[in-house]
């Protein structure tokens, strides 16, 4: 029926931010990567948390500067790493 709700529906958010970070997962690493990262004017910033693979977790938050992103790490454990790839976003660790 059309008001039952679609599976899509319940995963487009998620999709969303996967494709605005360029996030992909590589569980063998375990590597989180973030390749060219980025956010619509209208989001200054995003902050992802207990973002788990493996026996990782990672929290960080991807903020916009203009045309450009930084992404600041803010936890990772569990020998999580987390790579940004674009020579116009940064990565720096937060205390």
């Amino acid at each position: 029926a059309a008001c039952s709700p679609q599976a899509w529906a319940a995963g487009a958010p998620f999709l969303l931010v996967q494709s605005l970070l360029g996030l992909t997962f590589d569980a063998s690493g375990p590597r989180v990567r973030l390749s060219r990262p980025s956010l619509p004017n209208s989001i200054g910033e995003i902050t992802l948390r207990n973002l788990t693979l493996g026996g990782g977790r990672a929290d960080f938050t991807v903020r916009r500067h203009g045309r450009t992103c930084s992404v600041h790490m803010l936890r990772s454990t569990g020998g999580l790493d987390v790579v940004v790839e674009d020579s116009g976003s940064s990565a720096a660790a937060e205390p």
